[in-house]
């Protein structure tokens, strides 16, 4: 019995640690080497660097809530299910947010930027 449970939880590990080296890898496609001239562009290009850690936060958040929501299920535990969905939806308004973020914020501030 103690086997079985060590086994959901050795699997649920690596489930969690996929999911992290899928949504990190991308971003390391993001570090191009971009050399920003003006200080708009070195703005520019750092928020989209930050705003899609908050993608990536969000999805890795998602799926560890979503995981964690079925093995309380399976188990039948109503905290963790509690705790499951909370991290489902703090993942995907982080996932908003960078989404959105990387849209409206980096535009707006690169524009103030231009103005001085």
């Amino acid at each position: 019995m103690k086997e079985k449970f060590l086994n959901k939880i050795n699997m649920a590990k690596i489930t969690v640690s996929s999911f992290a080296m899928m949504t990190m890898f991308p971003m390391v496609s993001f570090a191009t080497t971009t050399t920003a001239t003006d200080l708009s562009g070195l703005v520019e290009t750092l928020l989209g660097y930050v705003f899609s850690m908050f993608s990536a936060l969000g999805v890795f958040f998602a799926a560890f809530g979503i995981a964690q929501v079925i093995m309380a299920m399976k188990s039948d535990n109503g905290e963790r299910k509690d705790q499951g969905t909370k991290e489902v939806l703090a993942g995907i308004l982080l996932f908003a947010f960078g989404m959105s973020g990387s849209a409206f914020f980096v535009d707006f501030i690169v524009s103030l930027l231009s103005f001085s």
